[in-house]
């Protein structure tokens, strides 16, 4: 599919072990943020296997930078960008679109 690139820890935010960790939690899915260019919505799973129904769902702002470069050689289609952050946040709003900043 192309050459590869090592793009670092892509989390934003919170403490170094928060970080590491991906927020103590797993990625599930990521999710478009429709009429905010470049901008997703990441889900992470976060297990509690003391009590395994209090799990908990990790909703987090994902914002690709960077301007899209040559399509993947492949038939997917996809570009390619720069670089990807997921940002922490105890709290956040979904943006009203128009191309707000969401972090």
């Amino acid at each position: 599919m192309g050459p590869w690139e090592t793009l670092g820890n892509p989390c934003v935010g919170g403490n170094k072990v928060f970080r590491s960790t991906t927020f103590f939690a797993q990625g599930t899915y990521v999710v478009p943020l429709p009429g905010v260019h470049g901008a997703f919505m990441f889900m992470a799973d976060r297990w509690n296997p003391a009590d395994l129904r209090d799990s908990r769902y990790l909703w987090l702002p994902l914002v690709v930078g960077g301007t899209a470069d040559k399509p993947l050689e492949s038939s997917f289609g996809f570009p390619m960008w720069s670089r990807v952050s997921v940002y922490w946040h105890r709290q956040w709003r979904l943006p009203s679109g128009g191309g707000k900043d969401i972090t």
